[in-house]
């Protein structure tokens, strides 16, 4: 069986053929290991974190230093003549496949639901002696971006839905709590935690009378919040959430899904295709309301037998009554289904006049074998499985069974077939129209002159504005990372940094248009405070000046980026400078000297106030991390040639190790981010 986490040892040999004179089994065995150990199995031909399957690798050689050059230079042939196989139909005769972050998966869902799994011969060895149903739930099931990233390739030709309609609640529940817990989307874990008629935590809503009280986010250590719109300006306050649902995944629509699935779909697809608003209560209030008014109609039978360990479900087919499902604030929804037809009807509207994203490239979705055309095929070899690895150092890991100066590398033939189990009886229709993301076509590559920009994720990862892997559920800003990206790029680069490519890939990423504003639904905090840990790289300051107004009190710390804008308090402003400072370990020793005039305006805008102090401290902290004390540095830090590759799960960023400064690595900012569950995607560098 193909592991999808196999990237501590990323090239496998299923089975090695040897034909040589030596008669020393052993011998011969070991010398061909270190021969294959010295191969180059990278996979430069390839998009990165690639997987490449090869069906048969031949090579002949009378000498065992030539052998690994020559394995080498077959691999980079096959490479270039693999196919893809879920954008190409021919790739079912082709020697060597090949699959994108994400695809493997998807494609053997889609060659299930059609009959194919046993007509293509890449799945004998991703599927070892495992069903399909057993492989899904080992490798997918439990992993948010594996599970995001197969529903979102699914879903345009209808795949999606006709997959979930056959998946069991007890994997579906699991499912949508890999994806609670990878993308950082608690409301989510509410509806995986029980069969629905066991929940009691719900939320109340009355769309007839138009109450309602928009949910919002604590503001936390500077957090600041969502936008909500304001109730008192809504005729109707949920119908425009509904609209917004139904436009952005249509493909809810599906009469055949259940509950559970209707809201792990619902999850998956906002992944890519509303990131900013997955996190928020207003989603998962719609979500609710939808399913709720869902009359749902008894689906196919699930041909994938429950999982040993899987609840049974309390869902019964042509259950008309309203299903209680968890929100935000533990009440229960009263949504009439004619609101929700209203919102629907909006949203056909909406995607109807929605144009199609300039970077979808609609000839790369898979096209579906029809069923006349499916022919029985002569079941072929195992192949030999290759994991890109590129950027790593790691030797292969080689398991050989005989060697000799001259080999064939062939697998060996399989004496038990593989036992696959397909759905014949589904053709999937896909929606009438869906929307499209640049990342379903294959991913997205562009060149930029600020691939630098990116390193600032390492700044917010350690100012713990962003939770990383180790910390999934930290509650940090309510702001995309990618707007947060947009939002510097912008203030420092100005209109340059807007055409570039970067700008149209940091909105492609936070799941907004380019035209709109990256803040357009972030309200920054009121108030203006440093944390203490914010501090800690410099000492103790000496003196503190402050400077009050009319109704606010600034204090600035002596490397002129501004400690606090807070709101006039009572007392006088030097007490209530002083309570301040005493409040923090490195001022309490401090000297404040009031200054007469403030050094500069703020800006009055609160979004703009709050980026204005944030660039202040992070400028400061940057230059004392580069330990450079004259200089340009978001010039320093952030105008380095790269190009980016994104798809559903990575970003990687190739850059050049030549013009990388070593003031950058020093300060370890051309370390990898990893996955970073606010942003939904784990980025890399890569220096070439």
């Amino acid at each position: 069986m193909l592991r999808l986490d196999s990237r501590c040892d990323p090239n496998q040999l299923r089975s090695v053929r040897l034909r040589s004179a030596e008669r020393d089994t052993l011998r011969a065995r070991q010398g061909l290991e270190r021969a294959l150990a010295a191969v180059d199995w990278s996979l430069s031909e390839l998009p990165p974190n690639a997987l490449l399957l090869v069906r048969k690798l031949q090579t002949m050689s009378h000498s065992m230093a030539a052998f690994g050059p020559r394995v080498a230079q077959a691999l980079r042939e096959q490479q270039r003549y693999a196919k893809r196989p879920w954008r190409d139909d021919g790739a079912a005769s082709a020697d060597a496949v090949w699959f994108d972050e994400g695809e493997l998966a998807a494609c053997l869902i889609r060659d299930w639901l059609r009959g194919h799994v046993s007509q293509r011969w890449w799945w004998r060895t991703v599927l070892g002696r495992a069903a399909v149903d057993e492989w899904l739930r080992e490798q997918v099931l439990g992993r948010g971006q594996h599970v995001a990233a197969t529903l979102n390739l699914l879903a345009p030709n209808g795949d999606a839905a006709a997959w979930l309609s056959r998946l069991h609640d007890g994997d579906a529940r699991r499912a949508l709590t890999a994806l609670a817990r990878d993308y950082d989307a608690p409301l989510a874990l509410a509806f995986a935690a029980a069969p629905e008629t066991a929940k009691t935590a719900t939320i109340q809503t009355s769309v007839a009378s138009g109450s309602y009280e928009a949910p919002h986010r604590p503001h936390g250590a500077g957090s600041g919040v969502r936008s909500e719109p304001d109730a008192s300006r809504r005729t109707s306050p949920s119908r425009r959430d509904d609209t917004r649902l139904l436009a952005a995944l249509p493909e809810l629509r599906n009469e055949a899904l259940r509950p559970t699935t209707l809201r792990l779909l619902a999850f998956a697809l906002a992944v890519v295709r509303e990131p900013g608003w997955l996190r928020s209560a207003s989603f998962a209030d719609a979500v609710t309301r939808w399913t709720q008014s869902c009359t749902a109609v008894a689906p196919t039978k699930s041909l994938l037998p429950p999982p040993a360990s899987a609840p049974a479900s309390n869902w019964q087919p042509g259950n008309t009554t309203p299903l209680v499902a968890p929100t935000a604030t533990g009440e229960t929804i009263a949504s009439p289904v004619h609101a929700i037809q209203s919102a629907a009807a909006d949203a056909a509207r909406i995607v109807s006049e929605a144009p199609t994203p300039p970077m979808f490239d609609s000839s790369a979705q898979p096209n579906s074998e029809p069923a006349a055309k499916r022919g029985k095929r002569k079941p072929s070899p195992a192949p030999i499985a290759a994991q890109s690895g590129a950027g790593t150092d790691r030797p292969a890991c080689v398991m050989a069974s005989k060697s000799a100066a001259s080999a064939a590398l062939e697998p060996a033939t399989a004496t038990e077939p593989v036992r696959v189990e397909a759905a014949t009886d589904v053709e999937p229709a896909p929606p009438e129209t869906t929307p499209q993301t640049a990342f379903n076509a294959g991913g997205v590559q562009i060149d930029s002159d600020y691939g630098g920009l990116l390193y600032l994720l390492n700044a917010a990862l350690a100012l713990e504005l962003y939770g990383d892997f180790s910390m999934p559920r930290a509650r940090g800003l309510a702001l995309s990372p990618w707007n947060w990206l947009a939002l510097i790029g912008e203030a420092w680069f100005g209109a340059e940094f807007r055409r570039d490519p970067l700008w149209r890939l940091l909105a492609d990423l936070a799941g907004r248009k380019p035209q709109q504003a990256p803040a357009y639904d972030f309200v920054a905090p009121l108030a203006w405070a440093i944390d203490e840990a914010w501090l800690q790289p410099w000492d103790a300051a000496e003196t503190v000046a402050y400077h009050a107004g009319t109704r606010r009190l600034r204090l600035w710390h002596p490397q002129g980026f501004v400690l606090a804008d807070l709101p006039r308090a009572a007392s006088t402003p030097a007490v209530q400078a002083a309570d301040w400072c005493t409040q923090r370990t490195a001022l309490r020793e401090t000297r404040l000297v009031r200054m007469p005039q403030a050094p500069a305006p703020s800006p009055r805008q609160r979004n703009r106030r709050w980026l204005h102090y944030l660039l202040s401290y992070l400028e400061a902290r940057l230059a004392r991390a580069l330990a450079v004390d004259d200089g340009d540095i978001p010039t320093l830090v952030c105008r380095h040639r790269a190009q980016l590759h994104c798809n559903l799960v990575d970003v990687e960023v190739r850059l050049s190790l030549d013009a990388l400064p070593l003031c950058l690595r020093l300060a370890g900012l051309d370390r990898d981010p990893g996955w970073i569950p606010a942003a939904g995607r784990s980025v890399r560098f890569r220096f070439v």
